[in-house]
Protein backbone atom coordinates (compact mmCIF):
# COMPACT_ATOMS: atom_id res chain seq x y z
CA UNK A 1 0.00 0.00 0.00
CA UNK A 2 0.83 3.66 -0.58
CA UNK A 3 0.71 6.90 1.08
CA UNK A 4 -2.41 7.91 -1.16
CA UNK A 5 -6.10 8.02 -0.21
CA UNK A 6 -7.14 5.40 -2.71
CA UNK A 7 -5.56 2.82 -0.31
CA UNK A 8 -6.40 4.84 3.34
CA UNK A 9 -9.39 2.30 4.17
CA UNK A 10 -7.70 -0.87 2.45
CA UNK A 11 -4.85 0.04 4.99
CA UNK A 12 -7.53 0.99 8.08
CA UNK A 13 -8.61 -2.51 7.79
CA UNK A 14 -5.36 -4.34 6.92
CA UNK A 15 -3.06 -2.35 10.00
CA UNK A 16 -2.68 -5.79 12.09
CA UNK A 17 -1.57 -7.39 9.56
CA UNK A 18 0.95 -5.04 7.67
CA UNK A 19 4.17 -4.97 9.57
CA UNK A 20 6.85 -3.85 7.15
CA UNK A 21 7.51 -0.09 5.69
CA UNK A 22 9.77 0.45 3.36
CA UNK A 23 11.07 3.90 3.16
CA UNK A 24 12.90 4.93 -0.21
CA UNK A 25 15.48 7.78 0.66
CA UNK A 26 16.52 9.97 -2.07
CA UNK A 27 19.58 12.17 -2.38
CA UNK A 28 19.68 15.65 -3.22
CA UNK A 29 22.29 18.15 -4.50
CA UNK A 30 22.88 20.55 -7.05
CA UNK A 31 26.55 19.66 -8.00
CA UNK A 32 28.25 18.47 -10.63
CA UNK A 33 26.45 14.80 -9.93
CA UNK A 34 22.88 16.66 -10.43
CA UNK A 35 21.60 14.70 -13.50
CA UNK A 36 23.06 11.22 -11.78
CA UNK A 37 20.95 12.10 -8.70
CA UNK A 38 18.25 12.69 -10.36
CA UNK A 39 18.36 9.88 -12.49
CA UNK A 40 19.02 7.83 -9.12
CA UNK A 41 15.74 9.31 -7.78
CA UNK A 42 13.62 7.95 -10.77
CA UNK A 43 15.30 4.57 -10.88
CA UNK A 44 14.10 4.47 -6.86
CA UNK A 45 10.87 5.90 -7.94
CA UNK A 46 10.27 2.53 -10.58
CA UNK A 47 12.19 0.37 -8.20
CA UNK A 48 9.68 1.08 -5.04
CA UNK A 49 6.29 0.98 -7.07
CA UNK A 50 6.96 -2.54 -8.17
CA UNK A 51 8.15 -3.50 -5.11
CA UNK A 52 4.87 -2.43 -3.20
CA UNK A 53 2.63 -3.93 -6.35
CA UNK A 54 4.01 -7.27 -5.75
CA UNK A 55 3.58 -7.51 -2.20
CA UNK A 56 0.46 -5.01 -1.81
CA UNK A 57 -1.05 -6.08 1.34
CA UNK A 58 1.87 -7.13 3.01
CA UNK A 59 3.78 -3.80 3.25
CA UNK A 60 3.53 -0.21 3.46
CA UNK A 61 5.54 1.80 1.19
CA UNK A 62 6.03 5.43 2.69
CA UNK A 63 6.34 8.68 1.22
CA UNK A 64 10.35 9.37 -0.38
CA UNK A 65 12.83 10.71 2.65
CA UNK A 66 15.15 13.33 1.02
CA UNK A 67 18.08 14.28 2.34
CA UNK A 68 21.32 16.32 1.57
CA UNK A 69 23.24 14.05 -0.26
CA UNK A 70 26.77 15.84 1.24
CA UNK A 71 25.59 16.30 5.17
CA UNK A 72 27.74 14.68 7.61
CA UNK A 73 27.24 10.66 8.20
CA UNK A 74 25.99 11.95 11.60
CA UNK A 75 23.64 14.05 10.17
CA UNK A 76 22.13 11.15 7.88
CA UNK A 77 22.19 8.84 11.18
CA UNK A 78 20.06 11.03 13.07
CA UNK A 79 17.44 11.60 10.30
CA UNK A 80 16.93 8.03 9.88
CA UNK A 81 16.39 7.16 13.82
CA UNK A 82 14.02 9.50 14.00
CA UNK A 83 12.52 8.63 10.88
CA UNK A 84 12.26 5.04 12.62
CA UNK A 85 11.20 5.71 15.84
CA UNK A 86 8.07 7.49 14.53
CA UNK A 87 7.83 4.29 12.46
CA UNK A 88 8.23 2.05 15.40
CA UNK A 89 5.38 4.24 17.09
CA UNK A 90 3.17 4.00 14.51
CA UNK A 91 3.04 -0.22 14.92
CA UNK A 92 5.43 -0.94 12.28
CA UNK A 93 8.25 -3.99 13.18
CA UNK A 94 10.06 -3.51 10.27
CA UNK A 95 11.76 -0.66 8.81
CA UNK A 96 13.80 -0.96 5.25
CA UNK A 97 15.23 2.29 3.84
CA UNK A 98 16.25 1.71 0.37
CA UNK A 99 18.46 3.98 -1.45
CA UNK A 100 20.79 4.15 -4.56
CA UNK A 101 23.93 5.15 -2.51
Amino acid sequence: MKYQSVDTELFSKSKEYIDTIVIPLNPVDFDDTFSQTVSSYEFMTLLTHELEKELKGRLFLALPLPYIKNSKTEEKLNLLSVWADYYRGQGFKYIQFLTTD
